[in-house]
């Protein structure tokens, strides 16, 4: 008797345990890619040959060594310039990723970007979407107007299963915040730094 006892502890011991291995923890999907890089290249809609590209290098990821600064934006003032990011790890210089292929691609619908004039002189409104058709942010149409010193910051939201057509700048986490110097005026291009 004492047997068949000890034989039945063991056995409710058993599916006890099995049960309680099967529950776990969810497993965050998103890996976290370090972002390196990041490129915004604005191209005049109304003048092809009005083009620039600017770059935010932090080589060695959050932290570390002090990133590099983008250059300054010098746009004119009355144009609408077709603007477009590119999120880059390029910790290992031999396997370079484009993390626009997430982004854009098959996470597209856990990420938004936003961005955001310190000023009033630039207006973004954004031309991509997800496939959910929720703003994306990877491309944007800038208009300027007035003259002087501004910013465009750019922040890159991750939202897993949270973004919505509400989804605001402070929402999810951020995987990205970047100011670009922006200059307004009759002048275009970028200027040396």
């Amino acid at each position: 008797m004492n047997k068949k006892l000890l034989s039945g502890l063991m056995l409710s011991a058993l599916v006890v345990a099995c049960d309680d291995s099967r529950v776990s923890a969810p497993a965050d999907d998103h890996e976290h890619e370090i972002i390196t890089t990041v490129l915004l290249k604005v191209v005049n809609k109304a003048d092809a040959s009005d083009t620039a590209t600017v770059r935010f290098l932090d080589a060695d990821g959050d932290g570390g060594a002090a990133p590099v600064l983008p250059g300054r934006l010098s746009l004119r003032s009355g144009a609408t310039y077709a603007a477009s990011l590119q999120f880059l790890d390029q910790s290992n210089p031999s396997e370079v990723h484009d993390l626009n292929e997430e982004i854009g691609g098959s996470e597209s619908d856990d990420h938004r970007i936003f961005w955001v004039s310190k000023r009033a002189s630039l207006t973004a409104t954004i031309t991509d979407k997800d496939p959910g058709g929720l703003l994306l942010g990877l491309k944007a149409d800038v208009a300027v107007s007035g003259s002087g010193a501004d910013t465009l910051r750019v922040v890159l939201r991750h939202l897993p299963g949270s973004k919505t057509a509400a989804s605001t700048i402070t929402d999810g986490e951020t995987d990205a915040d970047i100011d670009f110097p922006v200059s307004t005026s009759a002048g275009a291009g970028l200027e040396a730094k």
